[in-house]
């Protein structure tokens, strides 16, 4: 048998920390669509902190693979982390009963207390796990840095003030970069399974991708069950079609780039900002359909400028990652196709006529096939 007893318990790992960064997602898409009374600054930071530190754990617990099979025990270990991190996201992020009311700046110190409880029980099980797993030998640098992590979080408990979070803020940013630059994050490959790191990052983020694709199921899901058919315009199907390929086709062109991602935990990062711009771009496309009496076709129209900004940050973020990861050079027909994307997006977010922007979805749904028939056949 191919698939061994490490990587089918890793496949089970992969999908819940990928649940968790997608209520990291799913958080801030709520941010996204402004349903809270105040946004907060602080309150971005310290949510991007956390998913931060959940993709540097995933990226660091590779090392420990080749021991998941030899009892339960040891996978049920495992599992403590991202039990804890869901834990943190379900306290960071207001529910969803609580919306519109609440001021995030207020909200952010109300809870950091028990927040910084969890994270002191985060610090407790990485270094707990990092005993168990026997890491030590390998990232004893991270073993200081997780100490010095859980003292942040006791002084968190205790300094509940403005100032204090502002500090524990900046401090915790500081400690996460430090083992970025300073702990060994390339670990090869792992002998005893043949299941590459490759392999292992790209579980993670093909979940974010499913996610983000999920998306738009659920948007075709509601025109089917809340909408008549005269009701559903074919201009806004049409965009929500060729943005759900547009999805597909970045995901079929990062293959490319996997063996990239495992030679630096910032290439990494770098590769889950796409299927977050996309995530923002999904919700403001079906955000039209929240109410069911309003026009399909004018909130589109109302929405568009933001639709189209996103269209074409998507398509600028491509040819920068593209760039980065030295897939290919700037000015290849790709990246050409792009361009002439942006430039569409640009112009069908400012003129604000419907003519024009007939015209352009047409010219989009050409430029889309071309490049689909010249760089892929």
């Amino acid at each position: 048998m191919n698939f061994s007893q490490i990587e089918y318990l890793t496949v089970f790992s992969s999908i819940i920390y990928g649940f968790v960064a997608a209520e990291y997602f799913h958080g801030w898409g709520d941010i996204f669509k402004l349903y809270y009374k105040k946004i907060s600054f602080r309150f971005i930071i310290w949510s991007a902190f956390e998913l931060a530190l959940l993709v540097n754990i995933w990226w660091n617990t590779w090392i420990r693979n080749s021991r998941l099979s030899e009892h339960i025990g040891y996978f049920f270990l495992s599992l403590t982390t991202p039990i804890i991190l869901y834990l943190i996201s379900v306290i960071t992020f207001p529910s969803s009963e609580s919306k519109r009311q609440i001021d995030l700046y207020q909200y952010l110190k109300e809870r950091f207390p028990k927040i910084m409880f969890l994270f002191f029980l985060l610090m407790i099980s990485l270094i707990i796990n990092t005993y168990f797993f026997n890491d030590a030998p390998f990232l004893r640098l991270e073993v200081y840095i997780l100490f010095a992590a859980a003292l942040l979080t006791l002084n968190g408990l205790i300094f509940n003030s403005n100032r204090a979070i502002k500090i524990i803020i900046a401090v915790a940013w500081i400690l996460l970069l430090c083992h970025v630059i300073f702990v060994k994050n390339s670990f090869g490959m792992s002998s005893s399974t043949g299941f590459t790191q490759n392999e292992y990052l790209t579980i993670f983020i093909a979940i974010l991708y499913g996610y983000v694709a999920s998306v738009f199921f659920l948007g075709w899901g509601a025109l089917i069950r809340s909408f008549k058919l005269n009701e559903v315009h074919w201009y806004h199907l049409a965009w929500t079609i060729i943005a759900f390929m547009l999805l597909v086709d970045i995901w079929w062109a990062s293959w490319g780039k996997t063996a990239i991602v495992v030679s630096n935990i910032t290439y990494f990062y770098a590769s889950i900002i796409q299927p977050l711009i996309y995530y923002f771009l999904a919700i403001a496309l079906f955000s039209v359909l929240k109410h069911k009496k309003e026009n399909v076709h004018e909130k589109f129209q109302l929405a568009s400028p933001l639709i189209f900004r996103l269209f074409a940050l998507v398509l600028l973020s491509s040819i920068v990652i593209s760039t980065v990861f030295n897939e290919f050079g700037l000015f290849h027909s790709k990246n050409l196709f792009r361009f002439a994307g942006i430039i569409l997006a640009i112009i069908v977010s400012i003129k604000d006529s419907r003519v024009t922007q007939v015209f352009i979805l047409v010219f989009a749904w050409i430029i889309y096939l071309a490049h689909l028939f010249v760089d892929e056949f």
